[in-house]
């Protein structure tokens, strides 16, 4: 319980934070917004899952499954299939401005 309020649900909010100021901070194109969107939903994701645990050892058959358990698994499925297209969406376009092929 300390590990989710001390560190989860803090490092989401910092996240939510990094997300909101970096393209306000950056001279960046639309495209490199739109991949921060997976920042922002990241960080909603991560507070999400640390205020909805999963049960007791995650539950991996979904035996009767607590409505945490469902938000939780719900989150973390997302948050899998999206963030990694975005960051890598961030870091094609980063990469292109940066040697000028864009």
């Amino acid at each position: 319980m300390a590990l989710r309020w001390g560190a989860i649900i803090p490092s989401g909010i910092l996240i939510f934070g990094f997300a909101f100021l970096s393209p306000m901070a950056l001279s960046i194109g639309n495209l490199v917004k739109l991949g921060f969107w997976g920042a922002y939903f990241m960080a909603l994701a991560t507070i999400l899952m640390g205020i909805f645990p999963c049960d007791a050892a995650c539950n991996p058959e979904l035996i009767n499954p607590s409505a945490s358990q469902v938000i939780h698994n719900l989150f973390a499925g997302l948050t899998y299939l999206m963030v990694p297209l975005c960051i890598l969406l961030v870091g094609v376009k980063s990469y292109l401005r940066v040697f000028s092929l864009i």
